[in-house]
């Protein structure tokens, strides 16, 4: 379920986990979307980490399906257009982001719901779990997990510290 933008080949890979129904991640969605367009050498992961409700389940269920279809360029895009929306994201929400980028809604809905997609969501909820994330938006970098969205400036600087000590703080 989890997803490479940016570069993809970046000399440092930040990992987010992220609930689709969560407030803070929609709010750190702006942030991370500054720090993508900005630092062309970082890679990021989007990690769908549904912790928080059945809407945010089926959410993620949708956009990992979603996934397999589509370019990284076009997902970051279909990400982006996901945290646009206003009130609850929920399945219908995400399958009528799909749509708009012309991908059938039916099909996707199909190919979401399996054991395989419930099975991926499983994994990353156990990761999450065991890494210690306890709340939503979460970040992995060079090891270390970041609870919480530190904010744009933060983030800048810890990717600034991997790149010149290889370590989250030098």
């Amino acid at each position: 379920g989890e997803v490479a933008v940016g570069n993809l080949h970046g000399d440092v890979t930040l990992w987010q986990f992220y609930d689709l129904h969560c407030p803070y991640c929609r709010a750190a969605a702006a942030d991370v979307d500054a720090l993508i367009r900005a630092d062309g050498k970082l890679r990021l992961v989007l990690v769908p980490y549904a912790v928080l409700s059945v809407q945010s389940v089926r959410g993620a269920m949708v956009e990992i399906a979603a996934a397999k279809l589509l370019t990284p360029d076009q997902f970051l895009d279909f990400h982006r257009r996901i945290y646009a929306n206003r009130g609850v994201i929920d399945g219908p929400k995400v399958l009528a982001v799909a749509k708009d980028m012309g991908l059938d809604p039916q099909k996707l809905a199909a190919s979401a719901n399996t054991q395989a997609t419930l099975d991926i969501l499983r994994d990353s909820a156990t990761f999450g779990g065991d890494a210690g994330l306890a709340a939503t938006a979460a970040y992995v970098i060079d090891g270390v997990a970041i609870v919480g969205h530190p904010g744009l400036t933060a983030l800048q600087g810890v990717i600034r510290s991997v790149r010149a000590c290889d370590k989250v703080a030098c």
